[in-house]
């Protein structure tokens, strides 16, 4: 089998490497070809070919397994013959179909091993009886002979034949040949629903041939002209179901092909994609800033326990933090796959049996302390690390965030697809069922906001992200973060140097808001943001300090009164969760917060009210009165169990197991133990955890040297 099976079949590649799954990767020699003959391996192949060569395998298949050039040409009508090259090529180098003297193309035998016909002959186990085969042989006024095989090569002799084809044909009403080029059109070598063509499914029965022994047609029309056309032996069906097929033997009478529709969507054009700098994207420093929001104000966990936060929550933390939704709910789900944030009990609700657990999700002070030591570059290629391998999605929603990427590494360094909707209709074509079963505009969605594309324009991959998908631990040259200064002006506008240190950028990012990246980054500082900070832990000195560090001069008098005034808002409003508790320092902020009816406040001091309002809520709703209202944990707040206090758990219950086991002949006990000590030390591992290798995705260099081709 030829090495360059990467190329023409990604999904088999990525199979068999084990990219997609929680399986080891494994590149043994000969694990490609090995995994390219299982019938997993040949459906892979097949359904990642494109759809002209799919109807091309369904062809083939259909005419036993072997294609003269004149069947080609006449099967394959209108098809472009530069795709229908590159169609044949794939599937001859991915092993399904292959050159013999003789034909023009044959199926392999293991391609023939796994590709069953689609269509449904006389000859096929239970297809139809001899009976009804004495009826067709009858209807078409030909001999009918003692056996059933007999009596199937007889029909198939009379539909070879020119001559009989052309009786067949005229015995037929108008009505009738119409529906039979419907039949043919609509379902080609396959089956389809009778509904497509005008047949209500309860009308099967009545037009089934099996009526005519008794001598009478139906006198429905539609039924009538049905069973015309399955007394003569044309058309098969269920007459239980919905099906009709036109049997592989009447095909001649037909004399059409297959399929008569061969157009394909056409490739997208390429562009260049927007020029961007070599810096880390907005997700790497976006998920910082939420996970000290919500250590401060754990987000509720969903009741149906999915492993997201809400969308009330997620557009809260936007609003809170000045961020992007989209960049905000990837985050938050990676974050959850990572284990930076774990579902925690935090009360209950109800009595009795109808009592139900209230869960949040609650910052992993174990993993997060480890997680904010690593560089910055480190966290945003181990949020990728969990995008393509996650642990709560499905292996098919896995298998697109790949082939997407493996798709975009095809082009050039610097190019992308010009049509986000073109490219997704052929895209969805080429590597379909997979790609139909996912909706691959929020795949692309997902791919924009993890920084691996731009965030708008043509759809490619930047050169930083070929390399962090190459090797992860070998971007910081690119990244070159050197420069420690950058410009903080008196329209409180920071201009930061393309090459500034990736601390620095994450640092500006919480106290002022992006509003250029093409070249030099322009930030705007923003009160909300510093406000937000200074509530965090951080004081206005601190702030003031950072910035006269950064700034190359003198720092500008407008950014200081802009940094006291914002950091003087912190604990001017706070929230308590008990019901919920407004405690204010200014009277005038409670007098704002009441006038809010949805809230339902009640005031029992000057500078304090509560509500059964959620917190969340109360905080979105004091927000739009231009407050900036704090999240307060009281000292009665259930405190997050982190991944240490779960293994430390698991390791008693595997010490009890174990001394229960000790005087027992059966190792049940031991074995139970183990599995639990392993666990405990999993999650002890943070270190592996956080633990970022290469390659992260299938591009086409990585497969050429996973499968020992080093030439593209």
């Amino acid at each position: 089998m030829a090495t360059s099976l990467h190329h023409t079949s990604p999904i088999t590649a990525m199979l068999a490497l084990g990219f997609g799954t929680s399986a080891r990767r494994n590149t043994k020699s000969g694990q490609l070809e090995a995994f390219a003959s299982t019938e997993e391996g040949v459906i892979a192949i097949v359904g990642s070919a494109g759809m002209l060569a799919r109807r091309l395998v369904s062809v083939i298949a259909s005419l036993d397994g072997e294609m003269s050039a004149n069947q080609l040409a006449f099967q394959t009508p209108g098809v472009d013959p530069v795709e229908l090259d590159d169609a044949i090529e794939r599937l001859i180098s991915g092993g399904i179909l292959r050159r013999r003297s003789g034909v023009a193309l044959a199926t392999t035998d293991v391609a023939r091993r796994y590709i069953g016909k689609p269509t449904m002959s006389l000859t096929d186990p239970n297809a139809t009886t001899s009976d009804v085969l004495a009826l067709i042989c009858r209807t078409l006024s030909i001999p009918t002979p003692g056996k059933k095989q007999e009596r199937i090569d007889a029909i198939a002799a009379h539909f070879a034949d020119e001559a009989g084809q052309q009786r067949v044909l005229r015995s037929l009403s108008p009505a009738a040949r119409e529906l039979l080029n419907a039949i043919a059109t609509k379902a080609g070598p396959a089956s389809i629903e009778s509904d497509a063509v005008g047949i209500p499914s309860y009308l099967l029965r009545i037009a089934s041939a099996a009526r005519y022994s008794t001598q009478k047609a139906p006198t429905i029309p539609a039924a009538a002209t049905l069973h015309e056309l399955t007394s003569r032996g044309l058309v098969g069906m269920v007459d239980y179901d919905s099906d009709l097929w036109i049997w592989q033997e009447a095909w001649p009478v037909v004399a059409q092909p297959f399929y008569r529709n061969w157009a394909s969507p056409s490739k997208p054009t390429e562009k260049p994609i927007d020029p961007t700098a070599a810096r880390l994207p907005a997700i790497a420093t976006t998920l910082d800033r939420a996970l000290r929001l919500w250590e401060t104000s754990p987000p509720p966990a969903l009741k149906n326990t999915d492993p997201r936060i809400g969308k009330a929550d997620v557009k809260a933390a936007a609003k809170t933090l000045g961020a992007n939704e989209a960049i905000i709910d990837l985050a938050a789900r990676l974050a959850i796959d990572i284990g930076l944030l774990r579902r925690n009990i935090i009360g209950t609700t109800g009595k009795g049996r109808n009592q139900r657990a209230e869960e949040a999700w609650m910052l992993d002070a174990t993993i997060a302390e480890a997680w904010f030591a690593l560089p910055p570059h480190v966290r945003w290629a181990r949020l990728i690390a969990a995008w393509f391998n996650p642990t709560s999605q499905s292996e098919i929603a896995t298998m697109i965030r790949h082939l997407l990427t493996w798709q975009l590494s095809t082009l050039d360094d610097g190019i992308g697809y010009d049509s986000v909707d073109v490219f997704t209709t052929w895209f969805t074509d080429r590597h379909w069922p997979l790609s139909g079963a996912v909706p691959l505009s929020g795949v692309i969605d997902e791919i924009r906001a993890l920084g691996l594309t731009p965030e708008s324009g043509a759809l490619g991959l930047t050169t930083l992200a070929r390399r962090v998908l190459d090797d992860p631990n070998n971007i910081s040259d690119l990244l070159g973060a050197s420069s420690t200064k950058a410009a903080v002006q008196s329209d409180l506008s920071i201009v930061a140097p393309p090459d500034l240190r990736d601390d620095l950028t994450a640092r500006i990012s919480s106290i002022a808001i992006a509003e250029s990246s093409a070249g030099a980054t322009i930030f705007r500082l923003d009160d909300s943001r510093i406000t937000r900070t200074v509530q965090a832990g951080a004081t206005a000195d601190e702030l003031i300090d950072f910035l006269t560090e950064l700034a190359p001069g003198r720092l500008p008098d407008t950014v200081v009164r802009l940094i006291r005034d914002a950091a003087a808002k912190a604990g001017t409003v706070r929230l308590l969760t008990a019901s919920t508790v407004i405690v204010v320092t200014d009277p005038a902020d409670l007098v704002t917060a009441c006038s809010i009816k949805a809230l339902n406040l009640t005031r029992i001091a000057d500078t304090v009210a509560i509500t059964d309002v959620a917190l969340a809520k109360v905080t979105a709703a004091l927000e739009k009165k231009g407050l900036t209202p704090e999240s307060v944990v009281s000292t009665g707040t259930v405190v997050g169990r982190s991944s240490a206090d779960e293994a430390a758990e698991v390791l008693k219950r595997a010490a009890a197991l174990r001394a229960a086991g000790g005087s027992r002949t059966s190792d049940y006990f031991a074995q139970e133990a183990s599995r639990l000590e392993a666990r405990a030390k999993a999650l002890k591992d943070v270190d592996g955890r956080l633990k970022v290798s290469g390659p992260l995705a299938p591009t086409v260099d990585v497969l050429a040297r996973l499968t020992g081709e080093t030439n593209r």
